[in-house]
């Protein structure tokens, strides 16, 4: 404090804590400048009180994120060829409607390129002046439901299969053997994907040993890696994705195909069946931060 610069047994105590060995000679005397109380100083003391009680310096109030940052991920853009459009994924957002859409672009020139660098992308969009690029979200329910009959699930079908046992004996996640047997019916998928999304929020929290998986990833952490080398012209919703395209064409002057219908459903048992205020709780809790970034709703009002 100020007040203890006369304090000789605080400055030798501040010497020892610096590591400083003599101090030397020390002045007794100091001369004190604007003693005034700091009321007497400011003209608009009690705005200036208000506005500093209202900061918090330590970030107490601040929702700490323990997810790892995510690279642009340039490889799964796919650029449409007959227009200059160029669709950018969320991983666990897209279905393959969109690239669907893009390839019936522009009739004879049709087709879509992937596969792209940061190089290959920085010609593409240098050929294309007035390009558009946009990228597609989904409600965090209705994705993270996607990803766990895709990729967790049906883990036995794919190359996750060491995330599934994972789950299952580290975390307890009641996965079946097979999600087609009769015995699975409505609650034990209920069952399974609450315990998904729990394990989701301590996955997400930092709190589990395996690794935060691009497909269950926050939207916003993979949005966020997408424009350090692009930023969307457009997000879209996947409700209302028909429209949005056809707007997009509309702007590159190009002819908006018919967007493909929605797949089946991959899961064994339709998110609307098991649908109710506990899952929308658990995927609010483990996805909050898109909830609040994006302003999503529940799924269903």
């Amino acid at each position: 404090r100020y007040d203890d610069l006369g304090d000789d047994d605080v400055i030798a105590g501040l010497a020892r804590f610096l590591g400083a060995q003599d101090l030397g000679p020390r002045r007794k005397e100091g001369r004190v400048q604007n003693p005034a109380p700091l009321h007497e100083k400011v003209e608009n003391y009690d705005e200036m009180a208000a506005a500093l009680a209202a900061r918090d310096p330590f970030e107490l109030d601040r929702h700490p994120s323990f997810e790892p940052g995510r690279g642009p991920g340039v490889r799964r853009y796919v650029a449409a060829q007959g227009a200059p459009l160029i669709y950018l994924p969320i991983d666990g957002s897209d279905d393959g409607r969109v690239a669907g859409w893009l390839k019936g672009l522009g009739a004879a020139e049709g087709g879509v390129k992937t596969g792209l660098n940061q190089r290959d992308l920085r010609r593409w969009l240098r050929a294309r002046p007035g390009h558009r690029s946009f990228t597609m979200l989904r409600h965090p329910l209705v994705r993270a439901h996607d990803v766990f009959c895709r990729f967790v699930l049906r883990a036995a079908d794919t190359d996750c299969q060491d995330v599934r046992r994972t789950l299952m004996r580290r975390y307890g996640l009641p996965l079946p053997d097979d999600p087609g047997a009769p015995d699975y019916g409505m609650a034990a998928h209920r069952r399974a994907f609450l315990a998904y999304l729990e394990f989701l929020k301590a996955n997400l929290g930092g709190q589990t040993a395996l690794p935060v998986a691009p497909g269950w990833a926050t939207q916003s952490e993979l949005l966020a890696g997408i424009t350090q080398v692009i930023i969307p012209d457009a997000v879209l919703r996947e409700e209302e994705l028909g429209a949005g395209l056809e707007r997009l064409a509309w702007d590159v002057d190009a002819a908006a195909p018919p967007l493909p219908d929605p797949g089946k459903d991959a899961g064994p048992v339709p998110l609307d069946d098991i649908y109710d205020a506990e899952l929308e709780a658990a995927a609010r809790a483990a996805y909050r931060r898109d909830y609040i970034q994006f302003g999503f709703g529940d799924y269903r009002v």
